[in-house]
């Protein structure tokens, strides 16, 4: 039975990975490192997408910025793969926290390689979750893995720093690792922080009075938005069978914000142009206007493209995200 460390395994890319995990391979034993200490939750939300058996599932507490425990940890499994999707998540938040998701983002994934590298024969699959947020702007809003880097934020940064030090460490120690590109991908377990949530939540508030309106910053911005569960489908093929260090992940498709209001409000019954109000100041300092993935290289190594349309994958959020049980 081979053993799987997922980092971070409580957030929707954990979710949806163990399941994808457990359909591919049921004899797995997966170790799912989480900050939470509600595992009913967890293992509640998993079996709403999930329908077999979780007995092989196990939430640990590790604190990953501790060598010592990430260390112990490792040695003990030796995982066969493991895959790190931990760490903030949030771009904003890390504008104002005084370089506290830089350090968290970049010490982890340093104290993981750390601990694997100093255990003598033994190199498991890695997987690095990084993000569309380390690319330069272009003219043409698309970018692949020829893209030029550029990290504007702290988030970025540190993402950036993860992922240039996966190739530097495949060629110095020959670790099978890969990293993930990952752009934006939503789901019904989005928390209410994310603009996703905010809206359908809103659109959800003024269908039952309790609100009028809701501001954003821009109706404007292009994002290229897939269901996390595509993602996590991507993440499982470019670990078990990718042929390069690392991979952009996205639909390759672009749409507005305004694209997602109007699916939202729609579904809702209600006229968006009467409750939504843009507020500049809500825009984050040098956010890029357009950000889609050229995934041709993903569709042509690894056969990968999304199931769920950007409608689709709305209107999965908005009938779903009532429906988890706490």
């Amino acid at each position: 039975m081979d053993n799987i460390l997922i980092t971070g395994v409580s957030g929707q890319d954990g979710l949806f990975l163990t399941s994808e995990l457990l359909k591919n391979n049921k004899k797995l034993k997966i170790y799912g490192q989480t900050r939470s200490k509600n595992s009913k939750h967890f293992f509640n939300k998993l079996r709403t997408i999930y329908k077999g058996d979780c007995n092989n599932v196990t939430l640990v507490n590790i604190d990953l910025e501790n060598m010592n425990d990430i260390k112990n940890f490792i040695s003990d499994k030796k995982p066969d793969a493991i895959f790190n999707l931990a760490g903030p998540s949030s771009v904003y938040n890390s504008l104002i926290d005084g370089g506290d998701t830089y350090r968290k983002i970049t010490l982890i994934f340093d104290n993981l390689i750390k601990s694997i590298t100093e255990i003598t024969e033994y190199s498991p699959k890695f997987f690095q979750a990084s993000s569309s947020e380390i690319f330069q702007k272009n003219n043409s809003g698309a970018f692949n893995e020829l893209s030029k880097y550029e990290s504007t934020t702290p988030y970025a940064k540190a993402k950036l720093e993860n992922h240039l030090k996966s190739s530097e460490i495949r060629s110095k120690f020959g670790i099978d690792i890969y990293s993930g590109i990952m752009f934006n991908h939503e789901s019904e377990f989005r928390n209410n922080d994310y603009l996703i949530m905010k809206i359908i939540n809103s659109a959800r508030s003024i269908k039952e009075k309790k609100t009028e309106s809701v501001e954003l910053g821009s109706l404007n911005y292009i994002r290229d938005w897939s269901f996390a569960g595509d993602m996590a489908k991507a993440i499982y093929k470019i670990t078990y069978y990718g042929s390069k260090d690392f991979y952009v992940i996205g639909s390759g498709k672009g749409h507005s914000i305004k694209d997602m209001v109007e699916t939202i409000f729609s579904y809702f019954g209600l006229e968006w142009k009467e409750h939504v109000k843009e507020n500049k100041n809500l825009l984050r300092a040098g956010g890029l206007q357009k950000i889609v993935a050229d995934n041709e290289l993903i569709k042509r190594d690894l056969k990968w493209s999304p199931e769920l349309s950007f409608q689709e994958m709305i209107i999965r959020c908005i009938e779903r995200q009532y429906k988890i049980k706490d």
